[in-house]
């Protein structure tokens, strides 16, 4: 079949990457190129699920080989691609920066916001959360929600809480009503116990009558969704489920006697 129909075979790499079967994808695609590496020829969309294939298996050698392929292969070299390749390199910070300065000095695109939001996850990942900052307030293009959240996150996670209070600012003047950031922020300065903080940044929800979303979990039970939300008594079988949860309760703090 691999004879008759190569692209058929491009296809099914692209299917195996997209249904996680990653290995499967790596060894087909490594056999079409050594059984016919000339007559075939993966498209962009081909090599950016096995990017993401080398990603999923922690294969950055791997990665590195199939960069060097791509880049042979300039005409599938797209944006697609690029961010693929970013992802390889996550580990690799250096690399990563070197293959996205790449996109524009010599392959003549203009990266994107979502080629910008990989690299700063890329340096935040790696602990330049200061670097991650300078490149997001230095682009030639506004920055958006995804840019600031991906390194508001990045500042909970290093525990920059400075940065985070101004990254925070910043995501406030662009989506004023959504109560994750705040969220991130109280969370951020609790961590520091700054508590007056938390005050303030509670204040401020209180303020925008921002609420946090109830919890809410549901279950099927023959073919019927019941859906349970904190606070709320409204299911129809209320008293037996309780009492039931009751007799659960009872049964688990009852002490437990072992036989010698």
């Amino acid at each position: 079949m691999l004879g008759r129909d190569i692209r058929t075979w491009g296809s099914i790499v692209r299917s195996l990457c997209l249904d996680a079967r990653h290995s499967e994808a790596l060894s087909l695609f490594h056999l079409c190129l050594k059984s016919y590496y000339e007559a075939f020829k993966p498209d962009h969309t081909v090599m950016a699920a096995i990017l993401k294939s080398c990603s999923a298996l922690l294969a950055p050698k791997l990665g590195r080989a199939v960069h060097s392929y791509v880049v042979k292969q300039g005409h599938v070299f797209c944006q697609v691609t690029n961010k693929g390749l970013l992802n390889i390199h996550a580990g690799r910070v250096d690399e990563g920066l070197k293959i996205f300065y790449s996109i524009e000095k010599l392959h003549g695109m203009k990266p994107t916001l979502v080629q910008y939001a990989c690299v700063v996850d890329l340096l935040a990942r790696g602990g330049r959360i200061s670097e991650a900052y300078s490149l997001v307030t230095s682009l030639p293009i506004e920055a958006n929600v995804n840019l600031w959240g991906t390194l508001l996150g990045a500042c909970k996670t290093h525990h920059e809480v400075d940065l985070g209070r101004i990254v925070a600012n910043e995501l406030f003047k662009i989506e004023a009503n959504n109560i994750g950031n705040y969220i991130v922020l109280s969370n951020l300065f609790a961590a520091d116990a700054r508590w007056d903080r938390v005050m303030e940044v509670r204040r401020m929800m209180r303020n925008k009558d921002l609420k946090k979303p109830a919890g809410c979990s549901w279950i099927e039970v023959e073919r019927s969704n019941n859906i349970f939300v904190a606070g709320d008594c409204s299911h129809p079988q209320r008293s037996i489920i309780y009492s039931t949860l009751h007799t659960l309760d009872q049964q688990v703090k009852e002490p437990v006697e072992f036989l010698a």
